[in-house]
């Protein structure tokens, strides 16, 4: 789609939310592969569909699936292996990613963007395409003992995010949203962090960098939360990555309505501004290989706990990006007269210390603490 309308001298004006990729990208025109701007599915599937229709589409369309590779690399271990004998190619769990790269833009590169023969693709995607016709033609045959397993890793991609649904129908809509299930950017406890990575650069570096969030979160006598929180990205390992070896980042950071921002350093900030009713800083910064970036923040939200007649609460959600693992350290200290009462989430804490957890975010994580002082 994209490169015939181009073709064609068809434009399609980035709005003016999205200037900070148009001046990266040094690009004039939007389209659809780069249509998925937002970490909010519905937001960008509506854009999707639309710049779909402005570029040529002519389906009807009821929805938008979006996938990650994380969910085909775990079908592939209930289907086996899938045979491509028009490229010679077997295809598993463990060289997927890989392969696809290879016949799209490495040494293995088909040809280029223009109709395959069957028009189902361009002819630089034809591998990726027959690899969809011949897994969809496994996944039909599937014996019944299969599909417990395959239906599992379906309802777990869903919470993971690594299979994002939107439905036009609104009924159909509101019931994912109301299951928690349709990866919204939302505001559901006091306190809320929502690390968004955007890759602005030309390469497929991100499976070599590792993403690790520290947040030292220290609640006062008022209530208030003070985080010290460290984004660190390591590249510490070597692969190929079909394009730059300079990774260009673009982070936006999604906090509470009315978190106050007193520090930050490691980035090239770029501005505070309000979305889907959360405070978003943003920042971007270039990493190479062997290299560390260590992003700095220091952000309270007043009255993050909350009290009654049962004592004080305090909830805390990390939301997980589609695709993207961090390594969370979290530790949370109360005032030196709490007393402990109940942890949520995965939080532990013994003799009264800091509450802390050790995790993968691999899906959103709500974590909380009770106590009296």
């Amino acid at each position: 789609l994209d490169y015939a309308f181009n073709a064609s001298g068809g434009r399609i004006p980035y709005p003016p939310a999205y200037s900070w990729f148009s001046q990266h990208l040094s690009s004039n025109t939007w389209s659809f592969r780069d249509s998925n701007l937002e970490a909010d599915f519905p937001t960008s599937a509506q854009m999707g569909e639309l710049n779909y229709m402005r570029e040529g589409g002519k389906v009807p369309v009821q929805g938008v699936i979006s996938i990650t590779p994380a969910l085909i690399q775990q079908m592939l271990t209930i289907t086996g292996p899938i045979a491509i004998p028009e490229y010679h190619e077997t295809v598993t769990s463990q060289n997927l990613i890989d392969r696809i790269h290879y016949h799209q833009l490495g040494p293995g590169r088909e040809g280029n963007d223009t109709p395959s023969s069957d028009g189902h693709s361009s002819v630089r995607k034809h591998f990726t395409e027959l690899l969809a016709e011949h897994f969809m033609a496994r996944v039909h045959q599937l014996s019944s003992s299969a599909l417990p397993a395959f239906l599992s890793a379906m309802m777990s991609a869903l919470h993971t995010k690594d299979i994002q649904i939107y439905l036009n129908a609104s009924k159909a809509e509101d019931l994912l949203r109301n299951l928690h299930l349709a990866s919204i950017i939302a505001t559901p406890v006091a306190d809320n962090l929502f690390v968004v990575d955007t890759n602005i650069a030309a390469t497929k570096a991100n499976p070599f960098i590792t993403s690790t969030l520290n947040d030292q979160v220290t609640i006062d006598a008022k209530g208030n939360a003070v985080h010290d929180t460290t984004l660190r990205y390591d590249w510490a390992t070597t692969g190929i990555i079909y394009g730059s070896y300079v990774y260009r980042d673009y982070v936006r950071v999604y906090m509470p309505p009315g978190a106050l921002v007193s520090q930050q350093s490691g980035w090239q900030p770029n501005g505070t501004s309000t979305a889907y009713g959360r405070t978003v800083l943003a920042g971007s910064f270039t990493l190479i290989w062997r290299q560390t970036v260590k992003v700095h923040l220091v952000w309270m939200v007043p009255h993050a706990a909350s009290r009654d007649g049962q004592g004080w609460h305090y909830q805390y959600q990390l939301q997980r990006q589609a695709g993207v693992l961090w390594n969370v350290h979290l530790q949370v200290t109360l005032p030196s007269c709490a007393i402990v009462k109940k942890t949520l989430g995965g939080l532990t804490s013994h003799n009264n210390k800091p509450a802390t957890l050790d995790q993968t975010l691999n899906e959103d994580l709500l974590v909380g603490v009770d106590f009296t002082c």
